[in-house]
């Protein structure tokens, strides 16, 4: 069921649908039409009341408002694909800032994430056709590029990856890494690598570097409560353990490891061993 305003800002602008979008985008234009209503930061829990206050006093405005709303807000319906995590938005947001015309100084300084993105374009003093226009291109760029994520793909399953890549291009790279804070999700990589200004091969050779240091840290975690001997083996012993490991499929350490338990739980070869071998010296 929808929610529906019965307060004096819904009165005023003659619309009672309860929207968040619009809310924030009256507010900032209400800002830019020289009301001091304050940060939105600050007055978000009272915000209609204030714009109200404001507006009761200013009524000449609120014909302009619904003209202006109802030329500069596009339908919910082609917003809708907007709908793909930070990620998407971090890599619209600055194509769309340069393509309107707007500097970091001059957008929502307390206002993130989505809504910003969404607010921008809804401040942006064009038609709504033009921004359809300019959306429809986006999306089409947003899906070619995505299109490029399966070069990437090898992370997707493990955040763990993510977060030695962050590790490893800190300590590996001779720039610095892009980005607030070390990653910690999929996500978070992908917004590196879309905003790092490095070359496919460049992207390539990282990776293939991470890989490695993720090979060779499990290989050392893998060897945890183990350790390496050398031993001289007779061509008789390597010829027999050959034969074992490929017969049961296993390793040649394993075999070993086997055997070693076998004994020291059943210590039955070795002793008998050491008895006939004694008997053969003494002989």
């Amino acid at each position: 069921m929808a929610v529906h305003y019965t307060d004096l800002l819904a009165r005023i602008l003659e619309d009672k649908t309860a929207s968040h979008r619009r809310d924030l985008w009256l507010w900032f234009w209400l800002t830019g039409h020289g009301a001091n209503l304050g940060t939105y930061a600050e007055s978000r829990m009272g915000m209609r009341d204030k714009m109200a206050h404001y507006l009761n006093q200013n009524a000449r405005l609120a014909q302009q408002i619904r003209d202006d709303k109802s030329h500069q807000l596009l339908p919910e319906r082609q917003l809708d694909w907007l709908n793909e995590g930070n990620r998407q938005t971090e890599w619209i947001l600055p194509k769309l800032m340069q393509f309107a015309g707007y500097t970091w100084n001059n957008i929502p300084q307390d206002v993130f994430g989505k809504d910003r993105l969404i607010l921008i374009i809804d401040l942006w003093k064009v038609g709504t056709t033009q921004k359809k226009l300019a959306l429809d291109s986006f999306k089409i760029q947003w899906n070619d590029h995505k299109s490029g994520d399966k070069a990437y793909k090898w992370f997707k399953d493990n955040d763990k990856k993510s977060a030695l890549a962050w590790d490893w291009l800190n300590k590996n790279t001779s720039f610095t890494v892009p980005y607030p804070k070390p990653f910690e999700t999929y996500e978070d990589l992908l917004i590196f690598f879309d905003s790092a200004n490095l070359t496919t091969e460049q992207k390539t050779l990282y990776i293939d570097r991470i890989k490695k240091r993720w090979s060779q840290q499990k290989y050392r975690e893998g060897l945890t409560g183990k350790a390496q001997y050398n031993f001289v083996l007779s061509d008789k012993a390597i010829m027999n353990l050959e034969k074992l490991a490929r017969l049961h499929e296993i390793s040649r350490a394993k075999i070993l490891e086997i055997l070693l338990e076998m004994e020291t739980e059943k210590n039955g070869y070795i002793p008998e061993r050491i008895r006939i071998l004694k008997l053969l010296n003494n002989s």
